[in-house]
């Protein structure tokens, strides 16, 4: 009986692939015309013209015919072949099933290119197990990267996945994953893709047919969309192929180093349980399988354009300072913060000063803002107002911090280098108000210095 059921099943799929292919040469009526004028030995143009033509609004019909579920995955990889030529591609993730679409892909099509998209994150046995399968069934890989190195990229963005927003996530996706992809099945000139994902594997992919087509242009077949996980665990035995190395220490998915985790063994086991495995458990897909270019392009171009606001003073407080003339931040007692005044003022440069929270070096922590009273700025809120305005600038730990005109100037010395002030200027600076007398006596770290300590002639007369 189970014989029979069978036969009758593919030999409804053999009928039903002649009447839509019926169906959709009649659509070319033009082509049917040039091909009866043909020659004997048509050349490669001619084949390529006497191939199925399929438009987007052909999905619909392919989906309900030749390719709805009870047909075979390898007759949907005959029927992509046949529809697409020399169009037709695959891609592969190396992750814990990859094999099973690899070896029945390269089986009926040896030659089929394989698109790999290296985020740059992947796992050290993810890397091993892509070069064994490479070598193993002869794959012809392709493979593909962000034009944005990892450590660009946190650099400019910081560590978009650990981040629990959206918008990060879906950056993090577009622009490891779905920039590489959009690239490679352009220039490999794509019309299709072989895709091993399935159903049961996540709630986006529930709603999927085999064939889809893209808004980017290209189609997507899914031979084994209908297949269950003992359907894909019976073909890696039968045909005693690899599951990904992860596999022995309780991987079930896997997908980046960062996201991916082993499962819990207290979780039911099916396919929804491995995809929880990835993101956190927060998030099913990285975009590959979701995204359709909507916005895509405009939000990764307002990322690029302003990559700190991504990195730096990424809540809603504002940014201290006006931005305008030169801004100090200092303490009363720093001689450096008093000969950077000095300077300014002596070349009746107007300054704003601002008093900083200061670091007591006894106990070794920050002091309170509000000192007997006198509210100062935050040593955070004077760092946030740095790397807002120098992106990267290593962490405060002196002070002067000084601004000009909203640029990031840097201490005392950056400000000396920037008016171009002579070195023998500088010391005078420094010991007119207290100098080396001044430690003498250890009066290094305060003002109130005696005027009889301060050595050299005054700032103000060498100026003058």
């Amino acid at each position: 009986m189970a014989t029979g059921t069978t036969l009758l099943v593919g030999a409804t799929a053999g009928v039903a692939l002649v009447l839509a292919t019926q169906s959709l040469a009649r659509k070319r009526l033009k082509r049917s015309v040039v091909l009866k004028k043909r020659e004997d030995h048509p050349s490669e143009e001619e084949e390529e013209e006497e191939r199925i033509k399929i438009s987007p609004s052909d999905v619909a019909v392919v989906n309900t015919t030749v390719l709805r579920a009870e047909v075979p995955p390898e007759q949907c990889i005959r029927w992509a072949a046949e529809a697409f030529g020399e169009g037709l591609v695959m891609s592969t993730s190396f992750g814990m099933q990859s094999a099973v679409l690899l070896h029945m892909a390269t089986r009926l099509l040896p030659n089929i290119p394989v698109i790999w998209i290296d985020t740059g994150y992947l796992h050290r046995e993810t890397y091993l197990f892509a070069q064994h399968l490479a070598k193993r069934l002869d794959l012809q890989l392709r493979v593909y990267q962000s034009d944005m190195s990892p450590a660009r990229m946190e650099a400019l963005h910081g560590k978009l996945w650990q981040r629990d927003d959206d918008v990060s996530h879906r950056v993090y996706g577009a622009v490891r994953k779905v920039a590489p992809m959009n690239r490679a099945l352009q220039e490999l000139g794509a019309r299709a893709m072989l895709s091993g994902i399935r159903k049961s594997q996540t709630d986006h992919r529930s709603t999927l047919d085999r064939l889809t087509y893209h808004p980017n242009g290209h189609f997507r077949v899914h031979p084994l969309l209908h297949w269950t996980k003992s359907d894909v665990d019976d073909y890696i035995a039968a045909h005693k192929l690899p599951y990904h190395p992860l596999k022995r220490k309780g991987y079930v998915s896997v997908g980046d180093a960062h996201s991916t985790k082993p499962l819990d063994t207290t979780t039911p086991v099916d396919d929804r349980a491995d995809r929880a495995t990835r993101f956190g458990g927060k998030r099913q897909e990285c975009g590959l399988h979701t995204e359709n270019g909507m916005g895509l392009d405009e939000m990764l171009r307002k990322v690029l354009d302003e990559p700190t606001t991504h990195v730096v003073a990424r809540d809603d407080r504002p940014i201290i300072g006006t931005g305008e003339g030169f801004e100090i931040y200092g303490r009363p007692s720093c001689r450096f913060c008093e000969a950077a005044r000095r300077i300014l003022a002596s070349r009746n440069l107007p300054y704003a000063w601002t008093t900083m929270q200061r670091f007591n070096q006894t106990l070794g922590k920050l002091e309170p803002p509000d000192v007997d009273g006198v509210h100062v700025v935050s040593r955070a809120d004077v760092e946030r107002r740095v790397q807002r305005a120098a992106p990267g600038s290593p962490p405060i730990e002196t002070v002067p911090q000084i601004f000009e005109d909203g640029e990031y100037v840097g201490g005392f010395a950056e400000l000396c280098v920037a008016l171009r002030v002579p070195k023998t200027i500088v010391d005078v600076a420094l010991l007119d108000i207290g100098g080396l007398a001044a430690n003498e006596h250890g009066w290094a770290n305060t003002w109130n210095v005696k005027p009889s300590l301060r050595r050299g002639p005054s700032l103000n007369t060498i100026f003058q």
